[in-house]
């Protein structure tokens, strides 16, 4: 057994011919420039060295590689790139193999598409999730997957963004083996039989399965089936350019262009609108001031407050039983119209009070507000922000006052919408203006219809509404109800229809980047 010194967060270990590369860069292996720079020296020894027949890639930790290092986006990524890493392994005499746990995604996908073979244990799961910030997977990701399990496979994993579990891996060719127990045993297992066999199949050598006109048919066919995922977004355009490149082009002309549409969505205001909903999603989760050692109620008893939709909603979705106030564990608010202090001022236990409010405007929205009182105590705010997560929702945090963000927010849009009603431009002028500019139907031009619509220009309605909207965004900042601006920007993209590449209201006056 020897040592090959390369960078800390990067050994190797040679063992009966087998170079393991092991990334360990806590907590997700993340492509950032120390992984990068281990895994380009080592796998440079590794191919050069006597002793090594083959290689085997994996990671230590919770998973395999979870994609790229997102904070460098923001700058010039410095080298060695994930394609300069590419490059080392395409010369490579050696067969070389992924052995994927946990999750591989993004540059962790295009990292395994890169090998020779890939192996992954039975839970993993792989997915190329860049479209979510309105990216496209930028280091041979959609050149490399088309050619291995075909366009129609590809444009479905690159432009829905969701991953695939190994079983479904497997059987779209995405992975050549699942383990049947230990991983790195049965990578290392590969790796010498591939070494035997003297195999080393690039991914990029491979054609793709659709050329030409059937090609094209299933591009047409495939947009007018998802029309939705191209209205307004970017990047899944972009994402069928580069793979239609790939079915009539060779590879490296084929990455150029995908280089060049990677590198325009990366200045496009969508991306940048997506990226920093990206971020203020995870900014949205920290409360400052909550202790790290406070833990939430494993089980806890709740009792809703208020009528309507909205609280009803809540009661079926926490599956509270009908519990009094003075019994629960936690006090719920549940309607929009009720401040968490008042009701606080009259509990037994005002500490227990806290505000939960489950948008009901916007279909399939993922957003629950959390609002917290003067008197609301750390443990309810930690068990609400545990029952955000068991609810599958992004928790946004702000001060217990009447309607915490959203509501207040689309609220006062409402209020414009009906100003302008009552000047003679009919709910569907409006409806349609808003939806246009990519906001559900629906949501302001509700009521009876009516007027002439002479005024009825589509650039004013959205500029008024917006207007109206952004100065309460920035009023509720002000105030102090929300605890950092990007909070308003992910309630209204998250839970109330603010399309997400418009980044929400205080994105667009530059407030909350």
């Amino acid at each position: 057994m020897a040592e090959i010194p390369v960078p800390a967060v990067v050994t190797t270990t040679v063992r009966d011919g087998v170079a393991l590369i092991v990334s360990d860069s806590p907590p997700v292996n993340a492509l950032g420039f120390a992984v990068r720079s281990g895994l380009y020296e080592a796998l440079g020894r590794a191919i050069a060295a006597d002793a090594v027949k083959a290689i085997v890639i994996a990671c230590d930790g919770r998973t395999f590689f979870a994609g790229a290092d997102i904070a460098e986006l923001a700058g010039v990524i410095p080298e060695p790139g994930l394609n300069s890493i590419f490059a080392r392994m395409d010369m490579s005499p050696k067969p070389i193999v992924a052995a994927i746990h946990g999750t591989a995604l993004g540059g962790g996908l295009e990292l395994a598409l890169a090998c020779h073979y890939r192996i992954a244990a039975a839970d993993a799961k792989l997915g190329l999730p860049e479209v979510q910030l309105g990216l496209l997977p930028g280091a041979g990701g959609t050149q490399r997957t088309p050619r291995l399990i075909g366009v129609a496979a590809a444009l479905d994993l690159m432009i829905s963004g969701q991953p695939v579990d190994a079983a479904r891996a497997k059987a779209m060719g995405l992975i050549n083996e699942m383990a049947d127990g230990d991983l790195r045993a049965d990578a290392v297992a590969l790796a010498l039989q591939a070494a035997a066999d003297g195999t080393r199949p690039r991914t990029r050598d491979r054609a793709t399965d659709l050329t030409g006109g059937a090609a094209e048919a299933l591009f047409a066919r495939f947009r007018d089936a998802h029309a939705a995922a191209f209205t307004g977004f970017k990047a899944p355009g972009h994402i069928l350019r580069a793979i239609e490149a790939s079915t009539r082009l060779p590879f490296e002309e084929g990455r150029a262009v995908e280089q060049a549409l990677f590198e325009e969505l990366m200045e496009s205001e969508g991306s940048l609108a997506q990226r920093h909903i990206f971020f203020a999603e995870r900014a949205a989760a920290k409360v400052p001031g909550l202790g790290r050692d406070v833990r939430p109620l494993a089980n806890p008893s709740v009792a809703v407050l208020g009528e309507g939709e909205r609280a009803d909603a809540l009661r079926e979705a926490l599956a509270a039983a009908s519990t009094t106030e003075d019994e629960a564990d936690l006090v719920v608010v549940g309607d929009p119209a009720i401040e968490v202090d008042a009701v606080a001022a009259r509990a037994a236990r005002p500490e227990a009070v806290i505000a939960l409010h489950l948008p009901i405007e916007v279909a399939g929205n993922r957003l629950l507000e959390i609002g917290r009182g003067a008197r609301t105590g750390e443990v309810a705010l930690a068990t609400a922000l545990a029952l955000a997560r068991r609810l599958g929702r992004v928790p946004v945090v702000s001060a217990g006052t009447a309607g915490l963000i959203g509501t207040r927010v689309l609220a006062v849009g409402r209020a414009a919408a009906a100003a302008l009603r009552s000047q003679g431009i009919s709910a569907s002028a409006i409806d349609g203006a808003m939806t246009g500019h990519g906001f559900p139907a629906g949501l302001f031009g509700a009521g009876e219809d009516g007027g002439t619509d002479e005024a009825a220009d589509d650039a004013t309605i959205v500029r008024r509404l917006l207007a109206a909207m952004t100065a309460e965004g920035e009023r509720i900042v002000e105030q102090g109800v929300a605890l950092r601006a990007s909070d308003v920007d992910v309630a209204m993209v998250l839970g109330f229809g603010w399309p997400a590449w418009r980044g929400g209201p205080l994105f667009r006056t530059g407030r909350a980047a």
